[in-house]
């Protein structure tokens, strides 16, 4: 994982998390989406997802879908 995204508290996790997703969003109806930094951006809110998932799992070994 990448320590500066680690020490984010679960809040400004979930807020960076939204809003790339609502960047990418906006992006996606625009010629940006074809800019090298779409790709950083959908890596980023994918990092960040996964970030979150395994707090989730860790904090929740018992949950199961």
């Amino acid at each position: 994982m990448n320590k500066p995204l680690d020490d984010l508290s679960p809040k400004k996790l979930q807020e960076l998390e939204v809003l790339t997703g609502q960047l990418l969003s906006a992006m996606k109806r625009t010629p940006l989406q074809h800019e090298p930094i779409f790709e950083e951006l959908f890596r980023l809110e994918a990092q960040l997802s996964r970030i979150r998932r395994t707090r989730f799992d860790e904090a929740n070994p018992t949950f199961t879908t």
